[in-house]
């Protein structure tokens, strides 16, 4: 700061070459196994316990302000295997830092807070912990809207305290595992959309967020169960049956975007398919989420729209899975569904010399995997069509080869299986028969059998079965070394290529 308040643009500069050196916050991911980053903790009387945040926000929040007296000058360097992350990604804690720097004064009120929050597991963790493992906050004017303690100081707490209560726990419901709002995707999206909201518009939102909860809550959840009484919506330029989304994820995405009045109601059914498509589990779920945040950001709802009626018809990527009597776009060997065609090659400069057909015989898409995306985008900007299905065709050879390795080892190993089973039922044949003929006694006293397994059936019957026993229990039906041996080299020629 005070470089840019004396105007000294080299010390500015030199900041700024070596900041983007650092690798960016890593944020709940963390950081994983012996890399050498760097991490800061608070000092002396400050410090507390298991605090830490890496070097790119301690130089982005600590460095250059009054902050950095609080905070070790040194930094330990991670040496050990276990996942670091850095507390600065947690939302209270990054904007506790922000208000301390802005507010010199408020460095004291908010220590406490930071020290309250690092005691509670993360929203995450409560997945799999019971109710008792951290306190619940519901909200005065949404009694149904209940949040973890971590949800609680992270979004609510530093603006909106005054509109939560302590939420008072049965002992049942303190040994069970509760949801926490925040943790459901309508709801969290709800609180994204009104904050993005409050700070481009510089408004406080929190009463429509309120309002917006409330009729969240009231409306038939969204999840992969029956959705059959549900209420249905789809943008009024595309057919339900391309894309619909439940009247949850319509109030959650679309209101405050003011994108809902571009839906219209509709009775929902998709070939007896009923799954919202803003539900994370539905397949297009994060090709349709991107396209979403664009409209947001430029206020422009037919960019979402527009893409989900092009691409919402369309069916799936089948991948690698072989499809007869199915419409393709390509050239010679090389093969693309409708949608990856919609997606990555509609519109590139080579797009207009691949044929359109439907073939009979069997095919799969090319076009999923990013090699290929990335190679059809590299022979866009050179010009060179022929290169890349070369390229193409090396890429389908190596897998057909390595899925006939497959096939033969498989087939071998059903036969060796077949095998076995036979041997098995014969050889209880016979030993069934043995025991008969043993029970009935009407032997001459002979025994059959051999040096190898000794002289002790009734009948050849007997000994044979034995043999036959052993002959199955020592057949290795699972695949054989020298087989995996043979596959390894390629399954790792596939890996390279697909």
């Amino acid at each position: 700061m005070s470089h840019l308040a004396a105007d000294d643009w080299d010390a500015i500069n030199a900041f700024m070459v070596e900041r983007i050196k650092i690798p960016a916050c890593k944020g709940p991911a963390g950081h994983t196994g012996l890399d050498g980053s760097r991490w800061y903790g608070m000092i002396g009387a400050w410090d507390i316990q298991g605090f830490v945040i890496c070097e790119a926000c301690y130089l982005d929040l600590v460095t250059w302000n009054q902050l950095r007296t609080y905070f070790t000058a040194t930094p330990t360097i991670k040496s050990e295997e276990r996942i670091w992350t850095c507390d600065a990604a947690v939302p209270l804690i990054k904007e506790g830092l922000l208000r301390a720097i802005t507010s010199r004064n408020r460095w004291d009120d908010l220590h406490p807070i930071f020290r309250r929050r690092m005691q509670y597991p993360s929203c995450v963790e409560m997945t799999k912990l019971q109710a008792s493992s951290t306190h619940w906050y519901a909200s005065k004017a949404v009694p149904d809207l209940v949040v973890c303690t971590a949800c609680y100081l992270d979004h609510f707490f530093l603006d909106h305290a005054s509109s939560w209560e302590l939420l008072d726990l049965t002992a049942e419901q303190q040994q069970q595992q509760l949801v926490c709002a925040m943790q459901t995707v309508p709801i969290y999206a709800a609180w994204a959309g009104c904050k993005r909201v409050s700070m481009t518009e510089n408004t406080d939102e929190y009463d429509g967020f309120e309002h917006l909860a409330r009729l969240i809550l009231e409306s038939h959840p969204c999840s992969t169960d029956d959705m059959r009484n549900a209420t249905w919506y789809a943008p009024e330029n595309c057919t339900f049956d391309a894309f619909a989304i439940c009247r949850r994820c319509l109030l959650a995405f679309m209101v405050i975007p003011d994108f809902a009045k571009g839906f219209k109601e509709f009775n929902f059914r998709r070939d007896g398919k009923w799954l919202c498509d803003f539900n994370p589990a539905s397949p297009r779920f994060s090709k349709y989420l991107p396209k979403y945040e664009d409209a947001v950001n430029q206020g422009n709802f037919s960019i979402f729209s527009k893409y989900v009626s092009e691409h919402g018809p369309l069916p799936d990527c089948p991948r690698d899975q072989a499809y007869k009597n199915r419409k393709w776009f390509g050239k010679g060997l090389f093969t693309a569904c409708e949608l990856c065609y919609k997606d990555v090659i509609h519109g590139t400069s080579l797009a207009s010399y691949l044929d359109c057909a439907v073939v009979p015989n069997e095919a799969r898409c090319q076009m999923y995997s990013r090699r290929m995306r990335t190679l059809w985008q590299q022979a866009c900007e050179n010009n060179d069509l022929d290169s890349f299905l070369v390229l193409a065709k090396e890429r389908m050879d190596a897998f057909l080869l390595m899925e006939l390795e497959k096939q033969r080892q498989l087939a071998e190993m059903m036969m060796r299986s077949q095998r076995r089973n036979n041997l098995l039922l014969v050889s209880g044949m016979n030993s069934g028969t043995d025991g008969i003929i043993s029970a009935m006694g009407v032997d001459n006293g002979t025994r059959y059998g051999n040096a190898d397994i000794g002289f002790n059936w009734h009948t050849s019957l007997g000994a044979e079965g034995h043999q036959q026993f052993n002959q199955a229990m020592g057949m290795d039906v699972v695949q054989a070394s020298a087989d995996f041996a043979q596959l390894s080299p390629l399954i790792q020629r596939w890996a390279t290529l697909q």
